[in-house]
């Protein structure tokens, strides 16, 4: 495996972030998103963000691969690794002591580690305690472990404190995260196919989401907690995708299975329209 990669600097939306040349033999391995992705290191020269941004763990540029995928569901940010859960990369793992060390061979098991991130079950208990009731109403097959279903967060890196926290310590920080990180997660989002069906969960997210101004088709709130939906349209370079988005990150089985109908309805709703 070839070790003979260098760091460079590669302009991206504006600022300057090391990035890794590949050679040509591993260009179809490892996306150029990916890369520039795993090898970020803007909130790390950041005054305002670094004292928060874990420097061990690879930023998580996905969670799954987006061959077959018929859904995305969308999150605000990786959480640290945990006892017999899936663990994200770290760079210690490699043997590296910086992002702008990263090698071909690392920043390909990385890709492979993220593409296969759900195969063996062990996932964070994140995505099923938020996901699965949404996603089995609207269809059972609708799985991350059968890839269909993958995961992007917002915000790649993983964080200390968590999210919810830093937002009431350091939102300047908090902010200025999500900020550094936006051209990587609009990407990112860009290599989903088109009409791919992207499901936001929670406040943090629908901020993402309003950047891109969405077409806004339906609303309304839930029955037994209130939490507020929307439904529609969003273009990306060109490309149509319906979305779904809610506000909340903690509500009940109960709203998460309406808000799946929802979405459930408005697919069989396309599929007799054709």
């Amino acid at each position: 495996m070839q070790r003979n990669t260098k760091a460079i600097a590669v302009p991206f939306d504006g600022a300057y972030r090391v990035a890794v040349e590949l050679p040509d033999s591993c260009a179809n391995k490892v996306p150029w998103q990916s890369v520039v992705a795993a090898t970020c290191v803007k909130c790390l020269q950041d005054d305002v963000t670094v004292r928060y941004v874990l420097a061990d763990y690879v930023p998580t540029q996905r969670f799954g691969g987006f061959d077959s995928v018929k859904a995305v569901t969308i999150g605000i940010n990786p959480a640290p690794n945990k006892p017999r859960r899936r663990a994200l990369p770290l760079l210690s793992d490699f043997g590296r002591s910086s992002r702008s060390d990263l090698q071909t061979d690392d920043l390909i098991s990385i890709s492979e580690l993220q593409t296969t991130y759900f195969d063996d079950g062990t996932g964070h208990t994140f995505f099923d305690n938020n996901f699965f009731f949404v996603l089995d109403t609207i269809d059972k097959s609708w799985t991350y472990q059968s890839g269909r279903v993958a995961h992007i967060d917002v915000v790649f890196c993983v964080t200390s404190p968590l999210w919810a926290e830093l937002g009431k310590t350091d939102e300047t920080a908090q902010s200025a995260i999500r900020q550094n990180c936006r051209p990587n997660f609009l990407e990112s989002l860009q290599m989903v196919p088109p009409a791919t069906w992207l499901l936001w969960g929670g406040s943090e997210t629908m901020k993402a989401l309003e950047e891109l101004k969405p077409v806004v088709e339906a609303s309304g709130k839930t029955k037994e907690k209130q939490v507020a939906w929307k439904m529609g349209q969003i273009e990306l370079r060109g490309h149509s995708y319906p979305f779904m988005a809610w506000d909340k990150v903690v509500m009940s089985n109960s709203d998460r299975c309406e808000i799946g109908e929802l979405v459930k309805a408005r697919i069989l709703c396309a599929a007799a329209s054709r």
